[in-house]
């Protein structure tokens, strides 16, 4: 077996190198010296043995001893960061080097992404913000995805890590790794401050806790909205699909946890695809969690929606509201409804939904977001990636896009209809991003 010493040696050349590389211009800069963390394991344990077969039998006892999962360690980690924020906007981007330190192996990987930088007291100021990055673990690439938080009076960082294993979205049995590193930070002043900080936030925000919607049947949606599976407007309903939460972090094994509804319409007469989505707030609770954390609320971090062609039979030429064709774009917004209230519009006109206009609008209005659509022949998408805190919440009225397809009046366009959604779930010593699984549905749209 390697010494600590020698692995740590080992683990911060690998963090110095992957440091060099990825050194960028900064405006303001906070340091970026080497640190040392334990690893905590917030998933079942033997989920994260299963992806970590080499774990110390010191380590794999706790698993055994039944040990709730903010006392479970599973390594250490290794790690330097670069933080540049623009003080005008207080806005930036963040890298964080990891090595973590498993078993018998070392684990390099980066994770960066956009930040903000927030005052939650007076005296103490926070930087945050979701990072991605992907890890290679015994032959098999898992994405990972990072909330970070950076605080102004302790160098270290606190940050929840959620392993994406690559057959996540087809088996059932598979499920997000959750890791925690820096739990130490959240003490005293700051895990006082924090408190009051996000809490407070969630109040003002009417977060799904503090609302009163949490489901006493987590497993179901709190409420289903008044429609389903028949024609309105101009519409035939065509299919029904579901993504789910593989995440132990919410006491759900496999595919447990619903995380949002798709439902596909087809407009013949116009050659179109409509999706509409819902999430699923009301599902997470405090009450979910038996470990004694500090649960403060889920967010929905980013949602996407689109399709992609089938065959050679048909082209998308446009998604309502976004009139580029044959053509990507991603744009930052103060205002998340502004920018989508014309696809919104057009949906509810010919769908006969316009109830969705106003309820979209209230929980849309002033979400700063960046968006990323797409739209060329072989499909389309709407990306859009939110604020950490935000009003969005889709349970009771869809998100909705349509797409328009070109279709010859003897031909038929085969698609795959497609939506993601992902959570933020926030504790006042840890946050992990959480995913659905994609939800999925083939349709056809017939030419006239």
């Amino acid at each position: 077996m390697k010494s600590k010493s020698a692995k740590r040696v080992l683990s911060i050349l690998i963090i110095f190198a992957l440091s060099v590389a990825t050194a960028s211009p900064a405006i303001a800069v906070e340091p970026n010296n080497s640190h040392e963390s334990d690893i905590q394991v917030f998933s079942a344990f033997d989920q994260f043995a299963n992806v970590f077969p080499d774990v110390d039998d010191t380590v794999a006892a706790q698993s055994a001893d039944n040990a709730a999962p903010s006392t479970q360690t599973g390594g250490s980690a290794d790690y330097t960061y670069t933080i540049t924020i623009d003080p005008l906007t207080n806005t930036g981007t963040a890298s964080v080097n990891l090595t973590l330190n498993i078993g018998e192996h070392l684990y390099p990987l980066t994770v960066s992404g956009d930040v903000k930088n927030v005052s939650i007291r007076e005296d103490i100021e926070m930087v945050t913000g979701i990072l991605c990055g992907s890890v290679d673990i015994a032959g098999k690439t898992y994405a990972v995805d990072g909330c970070l938080r950076k605080f102004s009076t302790d160098e270290r960082i606190n940050m929840g890590l959620s392993l994406v294993p690559p057959d996540y979205n087809t088996n059932p049995e598979s499920n997000l790794i959750l890791l925690a590193i820096g739990i130490s930070v959240m003490t005293g002043d700051i895990a006082e401050a924090y408190y009051d900080y996000a809490t407070a936030l969630a109040n003002v925000e009417g977060n799904n806790e503090v609302a009163g919607m949490e489901s006493e049947n987590p497993t179901s949606a709190t409420t289903e909205p008044p429609y389903e599976t028949y024609a309105t407007g101009s519409l035939v309903y065509q299919a029904t699909s579901y993504g789910y939460t593989g995440d132990g972090d919410c006491g759900y094994t496999g595919k447990g946890g619903l995380g949002q509804k798709m439902r596909v319409y087809v407009d013949d007469f116009n050659d179109r695809i409509v999706i509409l989505q819902n999430s699923y707030l009301g599902r997470f609770g405090a009450s979910q969690f038996t470990d004694n954390r500090d649960y403060i609320g889920t967010y929905i971090a980013a949602y996407q929606m689109g399709v992609r062609r089938i065959g050679w039979d048909s082209n998308v030429t446009t998604i309502d509201g976004f009139r580029e064709q044959d053509s990507s774009s991603t744009s930052s917004t103060n205002n998340l409804w502004n920018f989508v209230t014309e696809a919104i519009y057009a949906v509810a006109s010919y769908a006969g939904y316009s109830y969705i206009i106003d309820g979209l609008r209230a929980v849309l209005g002033g979400v700063s977001a960046k968006v990323t659509t797409s739209c060329y022949g072989t499909g389309a998408y709407l990306h859009v990636t939110m604020s950490d805190r935000n009003t969005s919440n889709f349970d009771n009225t869809p998100n909705a896009m349509g797409i328009n397809i070109h279709v010859p009046n003897t031909g038929t366009g085969t698609y795959e209809a497609f939506s993601d959604l992902t959570y933020l779930n926030i504790f006042n010593n840890i946050a992990f991003v959480i995913r659905t699984t994609s939800a999925t549905a083939t349709v056809s749209v017939h030419g006239g």
